[in-house]
């Protein structure tokens, strides 16, 4: 963020919230859908919510709700309308940022649990 925030452009810093709020949307839908097919077993008693295993329901249902899904598909649709053709310098910028973005959520999020 602060390299896009000093060196970038404002497409720039476009491209990367809108990266990183998919991401954000693609991550907690994945949770989500994992803890709806293993919430009854998981999370069979009232004994068994920990706060961590609430804390992981609830940040699921925040990050993939709806009213989230349409501000992700609203930056979309905001990048889109700038008009970045393929090929050109404003899309290797973009794939830049987008790529950076992937490595540095990758790095972030867990792989075994």
């Amino acid at each position: 963020m602060t390299r896009i925030s000093n060196d970038g452009a404002v497409v720039d810093g476009l491209i990367f919230l809108w990266a990183m709020e998919r991401v954000y949307l693609d991550a907690w839908t994945y949770v989500r859908d994992l803890t709806n097919i293993s919430a009854p077993f998981i999370f069979s008693s009232e004994s068994t919510l920990t706060r961590t295993n609430s804390a992981i329901l609830s940040l699921s249902d925040n990050w993939s709700c709806p009213e989230f899904v349409k501000f992700v598909d609203d930056l979309a649709d905001l990048v889109d309308s700038l008009g970045i053709q393929p090929g050109s310098a404003e899309w290797s910028r973009a794939e830049e940022v987008w790529a950076r973005v992937i490595e540095l959520e990758a790095d972030f999020w867990p792989t075994e649990v």
